[in-house]
């Protein structure tokens, strides 16, 4: 990719009414971009094929071709592309299949200028982003499967084995804050960035981290991010 080219990004809805909103949002927000309109997966492919593109928003619920099938033919034929889903469902379970397929980022439709400018940011920056509140459903939601199957553990675990088991209960630890901090963490944001996220200074997100740290028993981020994959509660690009 030649550097200082002005980026180039793909946007498939089929209902026209929201392109054109996706497209007034980043033209109005201080990310500077060459947009091009899909309304499918078949046009999708055609522009993908014809240009150069950097970025991929595209909508999960579409005619034909479902968003999702889209982005597993885009991941075989364009394994570097960077695919950030923007629909009008804010379900958990799309946020989870999301992250669990890879994709560079989760964002509903209703976000703010402000929001949909940091996302395009973040992810050109190499990194994913998933909205704060989608990200923290879908912790929530791990967590629930998470300890009914330590529940159904530990009842079938003998009495001697049930230190082993413990293990499983070390998330539930954490408070809420501490999973903002965590999930962000996990992503290998920047602490000043989830600072801003969260309205808070850089010192005490770092305070949050060694907290966190301390209690999952971390030595450092590296081990927060492994053992997030893990205990697959995020898990990293394909």
């Amino acid at each position: 990719m030649t550097l200082n080219r002005k980026k180039k990004i793909i946007i498939t809805d089929d209902h026209q009414i929201v392109r054109k909103g996706v497209v007034e949002m980043i033209n109005e927000s201080p990310f500077d971009a060459d947009l091009i309109e899909c309304s499918n997966g078949a046009e999708t492919f055609v522009e993908l094929e014809r240009n150069s593109v950097d970025m991929l928003l595209l909508d999960i619920s579409l005619p034909g071709e479902s968003g999702i099938e889209v982005f597993k033919r885009v991941r075989l034929l364009y394994p570097d592309l960077s695919v950030l889903f923007i629909t009008m469902f804010s379900n958990s379970d799309y946020v989870k299949l999301a992250v669990r397929l890879g994709a560079a980022g989760y964002i509903v439709k209703d976000s703010s200028i402000d929001q949909m400018a940091f996302a395009l940011q973040e992810v050109f920056a190499g990194r994913r982003y998933f909205g704060g509140n989608l990200l923290l459903q879908f912790f929530d939601d791990e967590e629930d499967r998470f300890l009914k199957e330590h529940d159904k553990l530990r009842s079938s675990l003998k009495s001697e084995d049930i230190n082993a088991g413990n293990e499983l209960n070390k998330l539930a630890i954490l408070s809420k804050r501490e999973r903002e901090v965590f999930m962000g963490l996990a992503q290998g944001r920047l602490t000043k960035e989830i600072a801003y996220d969260l309205n808070l200074s850089s010192k005490t997100i770092s305070t949050y981290r060694n907290r966190i740290l301390e209690k999952l028993d971390l030595k450092n981020n590296a081990e927060m991010v492994s053992y997030a994959i893990r205990e697959n509660i995020l898990k990293g690009p394909k």
